[in-house]
């Protein structure tokens, strides 16, 4: 079984920071939602956010999962680095759930910044969110 998940490097991050370099003003963002082809800005900020996509396999011979790369032109599966709490755990791909709790502060800033500047629908209002 193959799983692709949206994952972090561990790498600390200067959220305002690496979102300005991509999308100087919040305006930006939202011309690029528009008129743009978002996907291409997005890889820029997932690169300075230390965000990857990531693809994980289960097999009988990877019953704990192995994470998939590609290193000089081959793929190699990489087992886990250590279990937390029985889940498998590569210090190479974090959960997503643990980059946002690490820069909560900084995400609660970029996003109300963001909120105030452009009214939209992929970015609802909510002053009352927690991390995971």
């Amino acid at each position: 079984m193959l799983s692709g998940i949206l994952t972090w490097d561990g790498t600390s991050v200067d959220i305002l920071n690496a979102v300005h370099s991509v999308y100087a003003e919040p305006f930006e963002w939202a011309i690029s939602r528009a008129i743009e082809l978002p996907w291409i800005e997005d890889r820029k900020l997932l690169k300075r956010l230390h965000l990857n996509y990531s693809i994980f396999e289960w097999s009988d011979e990877f019953e704990e999962g192995a994470l998939l790369k590609l290193k000089e032109g081959r793929l190699k599966r990489m087992p886990p680095d250590y279990s937390d709490e029985g889940s498998p755990m590569w210090n190479s791909a974090r959960p997503l759930p643990d980059f946002i709790r690490t820069h909560y502060n900084e995400i609660d800033r970029i996003t109300a910044d963001f909120r105030s500047v452009v009214a939209s629908p992929m970015i609802p209002p909510n002053d009352n969110w927690e991390p995971f």
